[in-house]
């Protein structure tokens, strides 16, 4: 089973410049932990959370009026805490794949790109985890069938 099988489509994006409260505000109102920031032409720039955004930008003290997203992002840019390397998909990664992904990386949902940086959708370890435990199950009936 592919990545595209699985991951969700409807992502919520925010383009860099917006800031932290306007962040914050989407995904409260979109029910997100996660928001994933895109340039104007919908490629990939980083990917903030929730968690980001408290760890980052209020235990920092920074203003979330005036701070830019772009500045606690995980990403390209540097925020107080470091910046860290963006872990990808793409939509034809087995699922397998992508969940060891997830587990090498200690992360839990990773944005899925086509070529040239696109974001064309999002994927959790929960997503993840309930296909490969289906695989798992399916396998385990076939052997079952073939031991009696």
């Amino acid at each position: 089973m592919r990545v595209a099988d699985v991951m969700t489509r409807d992502v919520v994006t925010a383009c860099p410049e917006a800031t932290v409260k306007d962040v914050a505000e989407l995904m409260s109102r979109r029910n997100v932990g996660t928001v994933i920031i895109t340039d104007a032409d919908g490629k990939l720039e980083g990917l903030v959370t929730d968690r980001k955004l408290v760890t980052e930008c209020v235990a920092h003290g920074c203003d979330p009026n005036s701070s830019r997203i772009d500045g606690i992002m995980t990403g390209k840019t540097t925020g107080p805490m470091g910046m860290k390397e963006m872990v990808t998909a793409t939509p034809d990664m087995d699922v397998i794949d992508a969940a060891r992904k997830l587990g090498d990386n200690r992360i839990r949902r990773m944005p899925v790109i086509e070529d040239g940086g696109k974001v064309v959708g999002i994927v959790s370890a929960a997503d993840l985890a309930e296909e490969v435990m289906e695989a798992v199950d399916g396998l385990l009936e076939e052997l079952s069938k073939t031991e009696h």
